[in-house]
């Protein structure tokens, strides 16, 4: 039996990545391409590629990475991402304190997400209306449509205008697009 999409990119993740920081690049790149394709966000990108003033303008004033990976932004409203791959287990509150804490002392924001492949993040006290956590779950129930949306592809399973001889080739072509 073939193997469910989302495991299968998972797993080509894995494998392609020779170590843990290219395979929270790789994961990061997938969020945006989610962001953009799926959640219909205008803008996705690090704090450091936004300008001074729009930084500014949610209290973002240093630009490195102080534990808000993305910001996303449709319309006017903001929001702060934190994306955690993990080989196994759930991302923990230890995990996403700085991130907690950041988002809390910016903004403001209209979601604080978490994009995680594992079912389950774990955060301190009550969720906040603003929590958002997009894990394994949601991962597994985009349909191959979306997949091929993020990878830049049409309907059905074609990149370049070539029909894909099997579900892996086109999987490999993907994943060569989001590190690229």
């Amino acid at each position: 039996a073939a193997k469910p999409i989302f495991a299968a990119v998972c797993d080509e993740l894995r494998r392609r990545c020779p170590d843990r920081n290219a395979l929270g690049r790789a994961w990061e790149a997938l969020c945006v391409r989610y962001l953009i394709d799926e959640r219909q966000m205008e803008w996705v990108g690090r704090p450091a590629d936004m300008d001074e003033e729009a930084r500014a303008a949610i209290g973002l004033g240093c630009a490195r990475d102080v534990g808000i990976d993305l910001v996303a932004r449709r319309g006017t409203q903001w929001v702060a991402v934190q994306c955690k791959f993990r080989s196994r287990g759930s991302v923990t509150w230890r995990e996403l304190a700085t991130f907690d804490a950041l988002c809390g002392r910016s903004g403001p924001w209209h979601g604080c997400w978490v994009m995680t492949n594992t079912n389950a993040s774990r955060r301190a006290g009550a969720p906040l209306p603003t929590d958002t956590c997009v894990g394994e779950q949601t991962w597994k129930t985009l349909d191959r449509a979306a997949w091929n949306r993020m990878a830049g592809c049409g309907e059905g399973c074609t990149l370049g205008g070539a029909t894909c001889l099997d579900a892996r080739e086109g999987r490999t072509e993907w994943l060569d697009r989001i590190e690229g």
